[in-house]
């Protein structure tokens, strides 16, 4: 009877497995490619955590500017914005969310064609990759 006893109480998990923190997500893991005057983007929904942004400029094409721009759908959790320029070498950049819905936008900046069949001569191809990291223990 102790033995099944003692058996029992070391399957039980102890406080500091029960308290994990559940493991990050990386909900965009893609390579865009943009073209002027044509964003792309979406929404997403996100719980509290912590979003790590990572862009780049990659592949040959004209080497246009991108923007990266990043916030709360309709102004909400308006400390987690973040706006800022791709370039070849890759950005990083951490924001703490409060939990929504977020979106974020690529937009290529380069010169706008004369003709909609010259838009092709000014890709530009943009890596994403979001990863979010949830806050604090996993509920029970």
């Amino acid at each position: 009877m102790r033995w099944l006893l003692l058996l029992g109480v070391l399957l039980l998990p102890n406080a500091a497995q029960a308290q994990t923190t559940p493991p990050s997500q990386v909900p965009v893991d893609m390579t865009a490619v943009t073209l002027p005057t044509v964003p792309s983007g979406q929404c997403l929904a996100l719980d509290p955590g912590e979003l790590t942004v990572a862009v780049q400029l990659v592949g040959d094409g004209f080497g246009a500017p991108v923007s990266f721009t990043f916030a709360g759908y309709g102004g909400a959790d308006g400390g987690a914005t973040l706006a800022f320029p791709a370039t070849y070498q890759p950005t990083v950049r951490r924001v703490v969310l409060s939990g929504g819905t977020y979106c974020y936008e690529l937009q290529n900046e380069g010169p706008v064609p004369a003709t909609e069949a010259d838009m092709r001569l000014y890709w530009q191809a943009v890596t994403l990759r979001l990863t979010w990291t949830p806050r604090g223990p996993a509920p029970r």
